[in-house]
């Protein structure tokens, strides 16, 4: 269940068994009841709702209060104060908050507003729009992807992946396998996005497009606490926002940095680990566990003992 401007879309049967649409908040009460023959998500603080089959949409706010009805028909969720819709296949234009026509019915498909932009089709390719409808971005891409949640946009080209802001500025063109968000949290320090290329990973500061680190390591890299697992040559380590490892990759398995201390497994039979303080209770132990710091320091041997 995903909340939105703090309500979240549920369905329920009336008395006659038919589908009805309603919102509830985040204490599980009904803010909004369960009334409408479909409806949207919330979208800054503006929902889609139809109240009974074959009529128009009309958009309401969180408290259920009617903020809009639209002319128009196949309207789309709002953004950005203005509101896509459709009045007969493939044509999208877009209305503002006032339901004042502000573009024409003429891109072929078309998105919500992010920020200053939206992505539009023309001529079977992607592309933004500005909100006068003339194209801050060319429609070139395979497709234009929200990213959920960020003011971002990532592109498509023949399966490779770049980066657009809500300003329509090209942080970089489709050049990687995958570009993703890898934040946790909505933390700042732990704010990064994960690029792959030639299948190796590297991290990407979304909000300058400049690359923090090139991509190297083996597994996604995911930011807790300011600090990441990065695995190179089959071993694993912990590095900081800058990519530099703060605990050499050397080990076995490693887990997830909190409270100062991370789980740790080591293969004995290694000779860059023959010299390990974390001792094992048997002389034959293959691996052993434990929990250090980020200075190498054993917090807690336990030998053969699995986490």
């Amino acid at each position: 269940m995903s909340f939105f401007d703090d309500r979240s879309l549920f369905v329920k049967n009336d008395a006659n068994g038919e589908a009805k649409y309603g919102f509830i908040d985040r204490a599980g009460k009904e803010g909004i009841p369960g009334k409408y023959f479909s409806a949207s998500d919330f979208s800054e603080g503006w929902a889609s709702v139809v109240l009974t089959q074959g009529s128009k949409a009309e958009f309401i706010n969180s408290d259920g209060k009617v903020l809009l009805k639209p002319a128009y028909e196949n309207v789309r969720p709002y953004g950005s104060g203005m509101i896509p819709f459709m009045n007969e296949p493939g044509k999208i234009g877009y209305t503002n908050d006032k339901d004042e026509l502000v573009i024409d019915l003429k891109f072929e498909e078309g998105l919500s507003f992010i920020g200053e932009v939206a992505p539009v089709k023309m001529n079977g390719k992607w592309g933004l729009t500005d909100k006068s409808g003339n194209m801050k971005v060319e429609a070139k891409y395979d497709g234009i992807y929200k990213v959920p949640g960020d003011q971002l946009f990532i592109t498509a080209i023949n399966q490779k992946y770049g980066l657009i802001n809500d300003q329509g500025e090209i942080l970089f063109e489709p050049t990687y396998q995958a570009v993703v968000n890898s934040s946790v949290k909505k933390n700042p320090d732990d704010y990064v996005y994960t690029l792959l290329l030639d299948d190796k990973f590297g991290i990407l500061d979304p909000k300058t497009g400049e690359i923090i680190i090139e991509p190297k390591f083996q597994n996604k890299i995911v930011y807790r606490n300011g600090y990441a697992i990065a695995q190179e040559n089959g071993k694993f380590g912990i590095i900081d926002k800058q990519g530099q490892y703060v605990l050499e990759h050397k080990f076995s398995s490693i887990g997830e940095y909190n409270h100062g201390v991370l789980p740790v497994m080591i293969d004995l039979f290694e000779d860059e680990m023959i010299d390990s303080p974390l001792k094992p209770n048997q002389e034959d132990l293959t691996s052993t566990y434990g929990f250090i710091n980020l200075d190498e320091e054993v917090v807690l041997s336990l030998g053969n003992e699995n986490f």
